[in-house]
């Protein structure tokens, strides 16, 4: 077994005096566009951190000079990581994991620096090993897109502010149940699965679930209905009928439907005035009536829609819109 890459970002300058990585205390994360950072002046900024590389037989001694970023990858078929260096290491900020072969995350339990984890391959398969709490952890990302992925982890980490996740299909999903400070989601999938249990996530501002290789990922939006917090949501490429639990969202600012050629009815839309992004490509929409009254609207795409009669749009200040393949002009 071992690294057939081994990159590690330290907080040393010039690498002659160990510098021990500064703990970052709970209430001070953030999430910014880059993921999960610290909070400095009002502002959500990057952890700091310096990249170099090193060679398998020394990361103990980096791990004691206060690495902040490490990513362990195996590129060969059967080809596994070895975590046992990383028992005890408080510094890492940032871990990618990426495994061919056999993975124990055991050793995650004593990293308590740890904020932003990422597992790719086998690593994502291995997941369900972590049965130990893990409060300091603020990001998630998960990537097996054609493999099934048990969530149930999920609850051994209640701080997490940031969840991206790949994969065929998901099993325990009740494991998101405890994600009460979760603030941004992703989610892509291959099959349709129910989100009830991000419905105590009220803290929600940008959620996307999608569906990939032709299969939707969810249809049911009833879990929806309890984060009022949500500004971003996207649902392209489902198979969603009734939005009727997002005619509460006022907070909504942009929405995508596209390619959900299930979805006609846009009555529930009629009262998220609030609205400046919303996109009904690849949809059956034909009826627009009930967009009239959304006057911040400034982007609306209908391409290839069943759209007809845009004059209920007459009395919108829009900057786009898209028409492509509806036969209107």
């Amino acid at each position: 077994m071992s690294f057939l890459r081994i990159a590690v970002f330290s907080a040393l300058f010039g690498f002659t005096q160990p510098v021990a990585a500064a703990p970052v205390p709970e209430e001070a994360l953030c999430v910014g566009s880059f993921g999960v950072g610290a909070l400095s002046d009002g502002r959500c900024l990057p952890l700091e951190g310096k990249k170099r590389r090193i060679a398998p037989e020394d990361l103990g001694a980096a791990l004691s000079d206060g690495v902040v970023d490490l990513k362990l990858v195996s590129k060969t078929a059967g080809e596994g990581v070895d975590l046992a260096p990383l028992a005890g290491a408080k510094a890492v900020h940032t871990l990618l994991i990426d495994a061919k072969g056999p993975v124990d995350l055991a050793p995650l339990a004593g990293m308590t620096g740890l904020r932003r984890l990422e597992l790719k391959g086998e690593a994502a398969l291995a997941l369900g090993q972590i049965g130990t709490p893990m409060p300091g952890l603020a990001e998630l990302t998960i990537k097996a897109p054609l493999q099934s992925v048990d969530l149930a982890a999920l609850a051994q980490m209640p701080h997490l502010r940031k969840l991206t996740l790949r994969a065929a299909r998901l099993a325990n999903v009740d494991g998101m149940a405890g994600l009460a400070r979760l603030e941004q989601a992703r989610f892509h999938l291959n099959e349709t699965t129910d989100f009830a249990a991000l419905s105590g996530s009220k803290r929600l501002k940008k959620l996307e679930i999608s569906g990939s290789m032709g299969q939707g990922a969810v249809a049911d939006l009833s879990f929806a209905a309890a984060l009022p917090e949500l500004t971003h949501l996207v649902l392209a490429g489902n198979e969603i009928e009734d939005l009727g639990p997002l005619s509460g969202l006022s907070g909504l600012t942009y929405l995508s439907l596209s390619d959900n050629d299930t979805l006609a009815d846009l009555t529930p839309l009629a009262g998220l005035t609030g609205l400046v992004n919303l996109h009904l490509a690849e949809t059956a929409v034909a009826d627009v009536t009930a967009l009239a009254g959304l006057f911040a609207l400034r982007r609306l795409d209908l391409s290839h829609s069943a759209v007809r009669d845009i004059s209920p749009l007459d009395g919108l200040a829009l900057k786009f819109l898209g028409l492509k393949g509806t036969g209107v002009e």
